[in-house]
């Protein structure tokens, strides 16, 4: 339950940053961090099935090596994803604009 709270936490928080003002990314980039979890929820199905059904368990010794065939899968698989889902739902340049005091600063 923990990790649950964490990983809504850190999805609020993202979002949070995403739809923020001062960010000019659009629909797409406040969602992106849930197009990620969502990505990495199906490649995590994916690594699972590697490490249970092509590979599976036959005795006690083998769990920690079936545990790091998903973790390898997971993260071999899950670069790419994250990569073409980046290109395609994130604009090609963020701008900030921050203001302190009477200034406003713009950040490309």
């Amino acid at each position: 339950s923990d990790l649950f709270g964490s990983f809504a936490e850190s999805t609020c928080a993202a979002l949070v940053i995403g739809s923020s003002v001062g960010i000019s990314g659009g629909w797409d980039a406040m969602v992106f961090p849930l197009i990620v979890s969502a990505v990495g929820v199906f490649v995590c199905l994916l690594a699972s099935f590697i490490a249970t059904d092509l590979k599976p368990v036959k005795g006690e010794s083998q769990v920690e090596q079936a545990l790091k065939i998903q973790l390898i899968s997971t993260t071999i698989l899950m670069i790419p994803a994250v990569y073409f889902t980046s290109i395609s739902y994130l604009p090609g340049s963020f701008e900030l604009n921050a203001t302190v005091g009477d200034d406003v600063f713009t950040i490309k």
